[in-house]
């Protein structure tokens, strides 16, 4: 007996090790190194986006609010920024004023640190509704996803807010999947990510209702279970209409009581982050509409054409994420939906999966269908919808993960086809490190091939839309300078605002707010900005044949004798 023993230990020992250095184990680790490394490499090396030094303004007035006893209210007069959340404004000023670090490497590894949760938070998603299998992909299908991640160190509301609404839709599905009992658990961590999503964001209200519709969908339609037997189809009569009726009609109220808890977590975190939103009854909603309808005299791109943000069309959205999101992206967003509708072999999905998913896809879907019906003013490409990529990740990674539990299971022919599908998508993502590596460290203008890649993009879609390149060209101004007689004051033109680049300006050289007095112009290529002065060119930021930065010499007689204050 002891013999046995031994022998099943030693079995089970075994089965440890072996779980302990499984494919999956390691390609995880593999990735969240890779992941790690791109942080440490690259929080340094970008510039401030546009808007970067009003937001971390607008935290410092936040705490002026709090710090006073909330009697500075400054911050209700500081430009439209009281229609935004500050959490992540807050964080970023409490490091500066605390701690006496510089506002832009610090805020731009806060919003890597949001980008690893990111992550984290789409992994774990990944793994409710597809497995461990889903989760290594997701993983590998976000860091390989420039668009997204590469844009986790200058876009600190975008990243901080997309990292919050995948927790909140994360909670949202494991709440859902019990309609039964809500866990306080998660209620809370519900209630956790959703306070942080609309301490940034007024688009964080979508994220009650999606719990709201999830809670009734598989109420209606439930999984099997012990308790509920499984639904037929969407118009089943098992079980019957009248007991799904009945059973929702008396669930409703353990569901509002259940969720008091959460709700009082998430106003509690959006009061301190977002004081405006709490001092009226109505100020949430007068933040929603004035979004939806916010048009300023911005310019962008739509397949070619110049537009006000307000002329762009319904589709504006949709068509970016056809031509930002990889190829291997889109493909498995086409085997999850035939998947779902189609091949009788990848519908075997684990029916507690699919339903887990059902969330997600109303989710997703209830953004576009509402982006599409309403027609809001738009700019940057996909930037204000960023929270949107790491959903459809994790859904085209359950479009891959159904293929691969269906490719073992398959025989002949159609096993060819499977595997014939699977080699095109490895082949993409070998596709996709290669070009995100041509692109460092500017990942975020990758353009797949229905828009001809970045060498036709650059024409037709937004790209360096926040002259982030242009920091690249900081040695080339040295140089220049290097060659100038002693005492040189040159004027630098430069598109963009100037405390984007003035922290690594020689201290010779000076932002001039009339260009006809500039001796060099430091510009984006975005929307055509390089062509505004004529000049020698100096040097240049391109990747994959593209341009992104210029610095030219505009003036050539004026005598550099101005000495140096």
């Amino acid at each position: 007996m002891m013999g046995a023993l031994s022998n099943a230990l030693g079995r089970g020992g075994a089965r440890l090790q072996l779980d302990h250095f499984s494919p999956i184990r390691i390609a995880r680790v593999v990735l969240w190194v890779v992941a790690l490394a791109f942080v440490v490499e690259g929080y340094n090396r970008h510039t401030p986006s546009n808007d970067e030094w009003v937001q971390h303004t607008y935290g410092e007035l936040l705490w002026d609010f709090w710090l006073s006893g909330t009697t500075d209210k400054t911050f209700l007069s500081f430009s439209n920024l009281y229609l935004y959340g500050g959490l992540f404004d807050l964080i970023a000023a409490a490091g500066t004023r605390a701690f006496g670090w510089e506002w832009w490497p610090w805020r731009h590894l806060l919003t890597a640190t949001f980008g690893l949760l990111a992550l984290w938070g789409t992994a774990r998603l990944a793994r409710l509704v597809a497995g461990k299998t889903g989760e290594v992909i997701a993983l590998a299908l976000t860091l390989l996803t420039g668009p997204f991640w590469g844009a986790i160190f200058t876009h600190t509301k975008d990243i901080p807010f997309a990292a919050a609404m995948v927790w909140a839709l994360y909670y949202t599905v494991r709440l859902a999947d019990h309609p039964e009992r809500l866990a306080l658990r998660h209620v809370l961590l519900w209630g956790f990510a959703t306070g942080i999503a609309l301490g940034i964001r007024v688009g964080a209200v979508l994220i009650p209702f999606f719990l709201a519709a999830g809670l009734v969908i598989n109420t209606l339609w439930p999984r099997p279970c012990a308790e509920t037997p499984p639904a037929d189809g969407f118009f089943s009569e098992n079980p019957p209409w009248g007991t799904r009726l009945r059973t929702l009609a008396h669930r409703i109220p353990d569901w509002l009581g259940s969720l008091l808890p959460g709700c009082a977590v998430a106003l509690a975190i959006t009061a301190f982050a977002w004081p405006w939103s709490v001092m009226g009854w109505d100020h949430l909603w007068l933040a929603l509409t004035k979004f939806s309808h916010f048009a300023f005299d911005i310019y962008t791109w739509e397949d070619g054409e110049r537009l006000l943000n307000s002329q762009v069309s319904r589709f504006y959205l949709l068509r970016y994420l056809l031509v930002r999101l990889p190829e291997g992206v889109l493909l498995g967003l086409l085997l999850w939906f035939f998947g779902v509708y189609g091949c009788k072999n990848l519908s075997r999905f684990a029916v507690k999966r699919r339903a887990r998913m059902r969330v997600v896809v109303f989710a997703a879907c209830f953004v576009l269908a509402y982006v599409i019906a309403t027609r809001p003013p738009l700019y940057n490409g996909i930037r204000h919808f960023l929270f949107l990529v790491p959903w459809l990740l994790v859904l085209s990674a359950a479009g891959w993960a159904a293929l691969s539990e269906a490719l073992g299971k398959a025989h002949g022919s159609r096993r060819v086809l499977m595997a014939g599908v699977a080699l095109v998508g490895c082949a993409n993502l070998f596709w996709l490190a290669w070009v995100n590596a041509t692109l460092h460290p500017y990942e975020h203008v990758y353009y797949n091939t229905l828009a001809g890649g970045l060498e036709k993009a650059e024409i037709a879609w937004e790209t360096d839309y926040w002259s982030d390149a242009t920091r690249a060209l900081i040695p080339a101004i040295e140089a220049w300078l290097a060659q100038q007689p002693p005492g040189t004051v040159a004027n630098l033109a430069y598109c963009g605002e100037g405390f984007q680049i003035e922290p690594w300006l020689p201290p010779n050289v000076v932002i001039v707010d009339d260009w006809d007095d500039a001796d060099l112009f430091l510009s984006t290529t975005h929307d055509n900005c390089h062509y505004v002065l004529d000049g020698r060119t100096i040097a240049t930021v391109a990747r994959r044949g593209v341009t992104l930065a210029v610095l030219k010499a505009v003036r050539q007689d004026r005598p550099f004798t101005t000495p140096i204050p």
